[in-house]
């Protein structure tokens, strides 16, 4: 008797469980279908990047004479000027050696072009009263050729320190260009190398920018950078300065990526439209690219598209206020909120938000 009174319990907990069951469901499915309407609209593709501010350009100067720094005129945050002194330099013995040997092998390679001249005209008068003999003057007017060559390589090499400007034994290192020094590496005393005479890079003394004409570096992935173009506009935003907007345009996008944090990304350079005295290199910067936009497009919310097994894009129309059966489309650009439809649902489409139940 009692196994047949705990058979009798288990039926009715499986009655039970049956109707409570069917009860949740019919609640599930009276729950109204998340949705959404197919409509028109605009979309604009933004791309949010960080970089740097630094100036356009920035020139290295360096010694042409390599020897010790004795004097210099200029430190950083100074201005100069194209042909300003900025550094007395001091040559090294075998460098004021090989200056002198250029300056005096010129000198010299002009006499002996002088003298070949003078022989060969006197030669010439001997030659024609058969004084001399043809091989003789021959030889007169292979040495003025000889002598024509010399002083031209003494030229070539008088020109590499012509503008080594050395008296008293002391090299004179003048600005080649026009900015403000963001950088000083040397100090008196310390010694630098040529840059003309080494293998390596020479000493560099300065580093000089013009600071009214600033950039952003920045970097962008790579899956972005078919999204951008040269000329394409930009607003940033500075850290130090939360309540100004500067604009400009992209002038730069590299042909060779990098890598950075295991990302590849393209550099880019974007030129600042202001010349703000405020801007300094090394500025943190929040870079807005507008990119390509597209106006009165079909467009959805990018949740409401969903995968199939083969990856194709996919909606779920409302049919009888039922989700109906899945629908291929074409997407075209996005925002990363709504996408643009190219193909295959219309407007005024109902599209389910949800994928239906799987059995």
């Amino acid at each position: 008797m009692k196994k047949f009174i705990i058979i009798f319990l288990i039926i009715i907990g499986l009655v039970v469980a049956y109707f409570v069951y069917n009860k949740q469901g019919s609640v599930e499915e009276a729950k109204p279908i998340p949705k959404t309407t197919v409509s028109r609209g605009n979309i604009s593709i933004r791309m949010e990047e960080t970089g740097e501010i630094q100036p356009k350009s920035i020139v290295e100067i360096q010694s042409r004479v390599s020897g010790r720094v004795v004097k210099l005129y200029v430190d950083e945050n100074d201005f100069v000027r194209t042909g300003q002194l900025i550094a007395d330099i001091e040559p090294d013995y075998n460098q004021a050696r090989t200056i002198a040997n250029i300056r005096n092998e010129l000198r010299l390679s002009e006499i002996r072009l002088q003298d070949a001249r003078i022989n060969l005209d006197e030669g010439t008068t001997l030659f024609e009263n058969q004084f001399i003999s043809r091989i003789e003057f021959q030889r007169l007017n292979d040495n003025l050729e000889t002598a024509k060559l010399d002083l031209e390589i003494a030229q070539q090499q008088f020109a590499l320190i012509e503008d080594i400007e050395t008296r008293d034994n002391i090299s004179k290192v003048y600005s080649t260009t026009t900015g403000t020094v963001i950088e000083r590496r040397i100090e008196v005393g310390e010694m630098v190398q040529s840059s003309t005479t080494t293998f390596g890079d020479g000493t560099i003394i300065l580093r000089v920018a013009d600071l009214t004409n600033m950039v952003v570096n920045a970097s962008i992935n790579e899956v972005d950078i078919s999204k951008i173009a040269e000329k394409q506009r930009a607003t940033i935003r500075i850290d130090a300065f939360p309540y100004d907007t500067f604009t400009g345009a992209i002038s730069r996008i590299n042909a060779q990526a990098r890598t950075e944090s295991n990302v590849k990304v393209f550099p880019i350079q974007i030129e600042i439209d202001q010349r703000d005295n405020r801007l300094r290199p090394g500025l943190s910067a929040n870079v807005t690219i507008i990119g390509e936009t597209r106006e009165n497009i079909l467009v959805i919310p990018i949740r409401a598209i969903f995968s199939d097994m083969m990856g194709n894009d996919i909606v779920y129309k409302i049919v009888n206020d039922s989700i109906g059966p899945p629908v291929h489309i074409r997407t075209g650009i996005n925002d990363f909120q709504r996408v643009e439809i190219l193909d295959g649902i219309e407007e005024n489409d109902e599209i389910a938000m949800q994928e239906p139940r799987r059995n």
